[in-house]
C-alpha cells in the first residue's frame, strides 16, 4: 500500500511539472512539423497493395488549459509507381501511377513532459493520375501506340494519432510518429473505382515546441 502511494505521489508530482512547464512557457501554441518516410497500404476487393514514400506533416494547437491544447492537423505525401508489361508479338502495355494524399482535420493535444501526443479526425483527401500507353502491331506490319490519361480524385474520414517526443528538453527536435486509418473510400483504379481501407504509417523527425 505504501509503495502505490509512493509511485501515484511520483506520477503526480511528475503531471504537475509538465502542467507548470506549459502554462509557464509563454507560448500560446503546441507546434509539431516534421517529415519522414510513410508506409501505406490499401486493404479492399483485391489483395493488399503497399507502397512507401515520403511525407510532411504539421500539428498547430493553441493552449488553452494545460496541458491540453487544440488545433489543426494537415499532412501531404505524394508517390509514384507503375510497370510495363510485355504481351509478345511486339505488344506492350505501359501504365504509370501519380497519387497525392493531403490529410486536414482537428487535433487534441496532450503534453507531457517532453512529449505531446496528439489524436485527430477529418478528412483525406486523394487526387490519383494515371497515364497508359499501348503498343501493338497493326496490319501491315506497323506498330503503333496509344496512349491515355486519367485523374480521379476522392474525399473520405480519416483518423490517427500523432506522437512526438523531444531528443533534448531544451532543444526543438524530435522524433515524430504518426499513424493513421480510414473507412473504406480509397481508390487505386479508375477503371472501376474499387473502394479500400487506407492505413499508413510515418516515422521522421519533427520541429517541436
Amino acid at each position: 500500500m505504501v509503495r502505490l502511494l509512493v509511485v501515484v505521489a511520483v506520477l503526480g508530482s511528475a503531471n504537475a511539472r509538465a502542467v507548470a512547464d506549459a502554462a509557464d512557457s509563454g507560448d500560446p501554441f503546441v507546434v509539431v512539423v516534421g517529415v519522414g518516410g510513410r508506409y501505406s497500404w490499401l486493404t479492399g476487393p483485391d489483395p493488399i497493395v503497399e507502397h512507401a514514400t515520403l511525407a510532411a506533416s504539421a500539428t498547430l494547437a493553441a493552449r488553452f488549459v494545460p496541458p491540453l491544447a487544440v488545433g489543426l492537423h494537415l499532412a501531404r505525401a505524394t508517390s509514384w509507381s507503375g510497370g510495363s508489361q510485355d504481351l509478345g508479338n511486339t505488344t506492350f502495355h505501359d501504365k504509370a501511377w501519380d497519387v497525392t494524399s493531403t490529410d486536414l482535420a482537428v487535433a487534441a493535444a496532450y503534453e507531457t513532459g517532453r512529449l505531446v501526443i496528439a489524436p485527430w479526425v477529418g478528412m483525406h483527401l486523394v487526387q490519383m493520375s494515371v497515364d497508359s500507353s499501348d503498343c501493338g502491331p497493326r496490319p501491315g506490319g506497323m506498330v503503333t501506340c496509344s496512349s491515355s490519361s486519367s485523374t480521379t480524385n476522392a474525399a473520405h474520414m480519416s483518423f490517427g494519432l500523432t506522437a512526438s517526443v523531444k531528443i533534448v528538453r531544451c532543444v526543438p527536435v524530435a522524433v515524430m510518429l504518426d499513424v493513421q486509418s480510414s473507412r473504406r473510400g480509397a481508390v487505386i483504379d479508375p477503371y472501376p473505382a474499387k473502394p479500400y481501407r487506407e492505413s499508413a504509417l510515418t516515422l521522421g523527425v519533427a520541429y517541436h515546441r
